[in-house]
């Protein structure tokens, strides 16, 4: 396996799958980047928030993910819950996460990059199940 561009974490082979785990605590945000996301999304997303170590996410594709449920419903669904991406940095930033410009990631949408498209649906249904089964 190779190594990524993005730092850390590898090139995904066609027989590897993502697998959701816990943030690890040198990739979490700091209270500012936490503060300055809620204040971005409270309005119209209130209940996301960026993930704090330990809790549940998939880094696959230079990007960790993570799900936000919309509401109280159970089971969480695709439609009570989204996606939520932010970017890795390459080595010449310590392969920090670029909290700063987290967004929601729809996996259907017909502009992804092939990659994104093919890898997407699965981390959104991993994501999922694993707080169906979890609450996590």
């Amino acid at each position: 396996m190779e190594p990524d561009n993005m730092g850390g974490g590898a090139v995904r082979g066609a027989e590897e799958r993502p697998t959701p785990r816990p943030l690890p605590a040198p990739l979490e945000p700091t209270p500012e980047e936490c503060a300055a996301h809620q204040a971005q999304y409270q309005d119209y997303l209130p209940t996301t928030r960026l993930p704090r170590a330990g809790d549940t996410v998939v880094i696959d594709l230079g990007h960790v993910m993570w799900l936000v449920i919309l509401d109280e419903a159970r089971p969480v669904t695709q439609d009570n819950s989204l996606i939520m991406s932010a970017g890795r940095l390459g080595a010449d930033h310590g392969h920090a996460v670029d909290w700063e410009k987290a967004a929601a990631v729809d996996p259907d949408d017909v502009n992804l990059e092939d990659e994104d498209a093919a890898a997407l649906p699965r981390v959104r249904d991993l994501l999922i199940d694993r707080a169906n089964t979890t609450g996590s």
